[in-house]
């Protein structure tokens, strides 16, 4: 990646419209990480980030606005989709038609993610892959639901707000530690959340955190429309082989 220049990414932060997020100084970001490593004791091996300005808020600029418009469109072409899943949830078990949940995400500050409702209300609020007997509590809709990623659909509401985008690390649940302190460390929080990421279709749950990271900090030195594609890609040919991905 490039050096950053004169200029910060704070500097661009008031000229930025929401279709970019909000940016933290870098300078104060570094600073974050090398507190925490020396609190901590972990080791740095390459805790220094620097990022392109220019590459950074033009990308985000371009991929707001693309996110936006593909998101409006989804959400007309879907509709159909949405009012019959809708029935469905509400006929079919008691609760609510989505389910919300917080998520860390940009800056490592919490939203609410949408998802249709694909479990019972009694059910806990942890990862299903954490869970020892989670089909007890996923619905006969809801199992369905998943194995279409029929469920992930309400987060096109997600990035209209400009809480997430298509393709980005994966938000995570405030239970995921591990993942948000790294994240953090490394500078990865400064990007946008997305329904799809590297780590959604290179394993999901069935890779460990650490490789998760390794996956989101690859992102993050590489980070491109042409890599978004890809991904998008790859995450359209898992769904339609209803390969589970999302998380």
């Amino acid at each position: 990646m490039g050096n950053l220049g004169s200029e910060s990414l704070y500097d661009y932060q008031k000229n930025l419209t929401s279709h970019s997020g909000s940016i933290n100084n870098i300078e104060n970001k570094v600073i974050q990480f090398t507190t925490s490593i020396e609190e901590d004791n972990i080791k740095n091996e390459d805790i220094r980030i620097s990022i392109n300005t220019n590459r950074y808020v033009s990308y985000y600029f371009w991929k707001g606005v693309l996110d936006r418009v593909l998101a409006v469109l989804g959400l007309i072409i879907t509709l159909p989709i949405f009012l019959l899943v809708a029935i469905l949830i509400k006929f079919s078990s008691r609760g609510p038609i989505l389910f919300k949940q917080e998520r860390i995400g940009i800056n490592s500050k919490s939203f609410k993610i949408y998802k249709f409702r694909t479990m019972l209300t009694n059910a806990p609020n942890v990862p299903t892959n954490s869970m020892k007997n989670d089909k007890n509590y996923v619905t006969k809709i809801g199992s369905i639901l998943r194995k279409l990623s029929i469920d992930e659909m309400p987060q096109l509401i997600n990035i209209l707000k400009g809480e997430m985008s298509f393709i980005g690390p994966r938000p995570m649940i405030k239970d995921h530690q591990y993942l948000i302190k790294m994240r953090q460390l490394k500078g990865i929080d400064i990007l946008k959340p997305g329904i799809s990421g590297l780590a959604q279709i290179n394993g999901r749950d069935e890779i460990t955190d650490r490789e998760k990271f390794k996956y989101d900090q690859q992102y993050l030195e590489d980070f491109n429309i042409k890599t978004d594609i890809k991904v998008l890609i790859k995450t359209v040919s898992k769904v339609l082989r209803k390969e589970d991905i999302s998380i």
